[in-house]
């Protein structure tokens, strides 16, 4: 993933440059990523994310932006409360499938 951006970044770069006649990187600086490792890394990383629109004075709240994902984590009809919804019915028809498998294996 970070070789395909950056081979867009540098094609990107290069035509705004010769369009302004400009030389340099278009953005801030270069592309990079981070391995996330840890829960307090993770929320940090969502808090950034989230309130990044807040703090650029884009929006009032992270829930009422509109290209965020926020009340994908937060709510009950979200992607991460469904995802969590169903796994706990595949968990429970799993166990209840192993139980009937026990229950006949046993006669």
């Amino acid at each position: 993933m970070s070789k395909a951006i950056k081979v867009i970044s540098l094609k990107f770069a290069a035509r705004y440059n010769k369009g302004q006649q400009r030389i340099g990187p278009v953005f801030g600086g270069r592309y990079r990523s981070e391995c996330i490792e840890d829960d307090s890394f993770l929320l940090g990383a969502l808090r950034y994310i989230h309130l990044n629109p807040v703090k650029a004075g884009l929006t009032d709240g992270p829930a009422t932006y509109l290209w965020s994902s926020y009340n994908e984590y937060v709510t009950e009809a979200g992607f991460f409360a469904r995802a969590a919804e169903d796994f706990h019915t595949w968990a429970l028809q799993r166990e209840l499938k192993e139980l009937r498998r026990l229950s006949h294996s046993s006669r």
